[in-house]
């Protein structure tokens, strides 16, 4: 369901957007899934389009500028963000993104400004769970995001907004056992149950790292406390 209560910066992005969408099954159908060869695809099925045709005409000078703000558009026009730290979680998500975009999978083989806003596309759908984990995360403990934007060091080609954001977000479902600020127990329990699905789905689908597997370890103590505190503490 796409959002359309946003201001556009790119010209005519929706009828781009809608033009890259519409090709999207036939794409897929074609390449079999394969991330690389759903973008030739599409880039084939819409070289004659009226959408490519303007497209080819724009000044290569102009291609970043175009393809950053495609970008922007984009991730609001797909991913709704319900808290006040909206900046920081589409810059975050855009960054990510971007480094798959400009990675040796995508656009580096076959250069053009077309070929650029596909992979976007492309990218996202890669992508889609992993983006939706993150939100997730981020609507029940938006704080996380400032401390995000500082602690990933290097965004890499395989999407991992989502282990990031859990990871960051232990430091605020911990519950404090110290006497002083036991006061902050009620709502770190109500954050521990809103959060409980998205991680848990998070660990139980990931592929097994060494990142994973400090996140689940991490995750466990929480809940040994979370059962501790609820049937002894709160009694």
């Amino acid at each position: 369901q796409y959002r359309e209560d946003f201001h556009c910066q790119f010209p005519f992005f929706w009828l781009i957007k809608e033009a890259i969408d519409s090709n999207w099954d036939n794409a897929k159908a074609v390449a079999g899934g394969h991330e690389q060869q759903v973008h030739k695809q599409l880039c084939e099925l819409l070289e004659d389009d009226p959408v490519a045709v303007v497209l080819r005409e724009v000044d290569i000078s102009h291609w970043e500028e175009l393809y950053q703000l495609y970008l922007q558009d984009f991730l609001r026009s797909v991913h709704r963000v319900p808290h006040h730290k909206i900046k920081e979680e589409y810059e975050i998500i855009g960054r990510a993104l971007h480094t798959m975009v400009t990675g040796p999978d995508l656009t580096s083989r076959s250069p053009s400004l077309l070929s650029q806003l596909v992979a976007v596309h492309v990218a996202y759908q890669h992508s889609k769970k992993e983006i939706m984990w993150f939100g997730q995360i981020t609507s029940h403990i938006p704080g996380i995001l400032t401390q995000l934007g500082n602690a990933i060091e290097q965004y890499n080609q395989h999407m991992e907004l989502h282990l990031h954001a859990v990871k960051v977000a232990m430091q605020h479902l911990t519950l404090p056992l110290d006497k002083d600020i036991r006061k902050h127990i009620p709502s770190r329990l109500i954050k521990i149950q809103l959060c409980q699905n998205a991680i848990d789905s998070i660990l139980t689908l990931s592929q097994d790292n060494e990142m994973v597997e400090q996140i689940r370890c991490a995750w466990h103590s929480v809940k040994v406390i979370q059962l501790f505190v609820e049937h002894l503490v709160m009694k």
